[in-house]
């Protein structure tokens, strides 16, 4: 049987993960291509991948220098040759009938994108399904996006999690430019999507994201490397002219993204880099988001509240000390 699917995995020095990744897209219930790519690995990933390809009758490793998951995934995209694709990280991995599921809704649906709900594995334990609920009607016959703003944030900010029409992801979606450290998804698929002709949702969570407590998207004090993504993202959706439409799923975003890493700021004690991440953040949200306050003092006050935090916590060390 020809598979219909190509999977992209990129990796990076995932020695420890990569097996697991591997031995789910062999366990899938209809055959897929993989094309994995190497993004400069230093651990022993390279040769994990290699034994891969040599065992696999549908598989490719690409071996690049190192530049970024963003590279990696465009460079892999450039040889896909089935009609869907999809993405994988390493550090996750799929359910077996996640190929046909979506293929086959993919299908039925004529639809350009299919995605899925999501499984959180928490240091290797299996915890809630993010996504689910019965939201699958509201996909059916909405095109596209753009008509019904109210439906992007029930679609996942990743590439993962997803299958695509080959054809139309290759001409319509653009990788951010720049190597961003974090939410490099979140700036490119939300725009790609609001103009999607038909995307459906298959209701089984088939995709298995795994949080590490250790892993690299909880770098420490990296709070301030979330800004130039938003700030792209809004960019983006200003030159395709989803502004002011998409105004309150921004404002969502944002929250969402920014507000929660306030609630780090009691986990450590830097006052310089501390007090500067409340500042950015505010000033960020000024900038792009005119009119984002409930009242006009409420950034006021609310920033005021997070320079307390860091002084308060400053001050406790010492004492400490």
């Amino acid at each position: 049987m020809v598979p219909q699917l190509t999977i992209i995995v990129p990796f990076y020095n995932a020695e420890k993960v990569l097996p697991a990744c591997l031995d789910s897209l062999r366990s899938q219930t209809v055959p897929v291509r993989v094309l994995l790519a190497n993004d400069g690995s230093t651990d022993n990933s390279p040769a994990i991948a290699d034994t891969f390809v040599a065992n696999h009758p549908f598989a490719q490793v690409f071996h690049l220098a190192h530049g970024g998951v963003t590279v990696a995934r465009a460079t892999a995209l450039k040889h896909v040759r089935t009609p869907y694709l999809a993405f994988l990280d390493a550090d996750d991995s799929l359910e077996p009938r996640f190929s046909e599921a979506m293929l086959s809704a993919a299908l039925q649906q004529k639809a350009i994108v299919v995605f899925c709900p999501y499984r959180c594995i928490y240091d290797g334990i299996p915890r809630h399904v993010s996504y689910g609920g019965d939201t699958n009607e509201r996909f059916k016959g909405i095109t596209p996006i753009r008509n019904h703003p109210s439906l992007l944030l029930e679609i996942p900010a990743f590439f993962w999690g997803k299958i695509y029409q080959t054809d139309y992801c290759l001409e319509h979606i653009h990788f951010t430019d720049e190597a961003f450290a974090v939410l490099e998804d979140v700036a490119a698929i939300y725009p790609f999507l609001i103009d999607v002709p038909s995307i459906t949702k298959v209701s089984e969570p088939l995709y298995r994201y795994s949080i590490s407590s250790d892993s690299a998207c909880h770098v420490f004090q990296q709070e301030l490397a979330r800004i130039p993504p938003l700030r792209e993202l809004h960019r983006r959706f200003e030159v395709l002219g989803a502004l002011p439409a998409f105004l309150p799923q921004l404002h969502a975003l944002n929250r969402c993204y920014l507000f929660d890493q306030l609630e780090r700021l009691h986990n450590y004690v830097n006052p310089p880099h501390q007090h500067r991440v409340v500042r950015e953040y505010f000033r960020h949200l000024d900038s792009t988001l005119p009119g984002w306050r409930p009242h006009p003092f409420h950034p006021t006050f609310y920033a005021a509240y997070w320079h307390a935090v860091v002084t308060w916590n400053a001050i406790r060390k010492k004492k400490r000390l």
